[in-house]
């Protein structure tokens, strides 16, 4: 049985990670669905994506920052996947909602936590990510409630900036070898703007 996300969970497990990327003082900022829903139409989702911009840096000092704003490794596994894929997959504790947290490194994820955009709840700061760069970070995803993502930001957005996406869709579909990247963004950009 499907039962709908709690936000109330989703919100008091963001405001933690928010108060870790204040307090912390790290470059940060939300993506994934919990982030396009403050850009766009919110859609339902169960957890929190953040991007940490983290370099070399070894994961175990971020996995302590965590603890002390009520966030575990979700699994014992959860270091030997953050070394591997630099993604660290938490649990907040007190709502339960996990989280999963990209380990920066490139100079795109450091530009998207600089650019994010500041949303205030209960006090804390919710760095978001742009409508900009969430389509990039979507399009990267492709999955089906990505291109879903996609189509809403681009409604809730006209001004979006295309040459800014463009530029860093086809970067990224360079360096992965993943040209229907830049199919997908061209494709989603002309025929959403076209069904105004």
């Amino acid at each position: 049985m499907n039962e709908e996300p709690d936000y109330s969970k989703l919100t008091q497990a963001a405001l933690d990670l928010g108060r870790l990327m204040d307090e912390e003082s790290v470059e940060g900022v939300f993506v994934g669905a919990f982030a396009a829903g403050f850009v766009s139409e919110p859609r339902a989702t169960r957890d929190i994506d953040a991007m940490i911009f983290w370099e070399e840096r070894p994961p175990e000092a971020l996995v302590e920052m965590a603890s002390r704003h009520g966030f575990d490794l979700r699994s014992e596994n959860s270091m030997a996947i953050a070394r591997r894929s630099r993604v660290l997959l938490l649990v907040h504790r007190a709502s339960g909602v996990t989280a999963d947290v990209s380990l920066g490194i490139l100079p795109f994820e450091l530009g998207m936590a600089q650019r994010a955009q500041r949303f205030i709840r209960d006090g804390v700061g919710l760095r978001i990510a742009t409508a900009e760069d969430l389509f990039v970070m979507k399009v990267l995803a492709n999955r089906d409630k990505d291109r879903f993502d996609l189509r809403q930001i681009v409604r809730a957005n006209p001004a979006l900036d295309r040459s800014y996406i463009m530029k860093h869709v086809r970067e990224m579909a360079e360096a992965l070898e993943l040209p229907e990247m830049i199919d997908l963004a061209t494709a989603i950009l002309d025929r959403t703007s076209t069904e105004h």
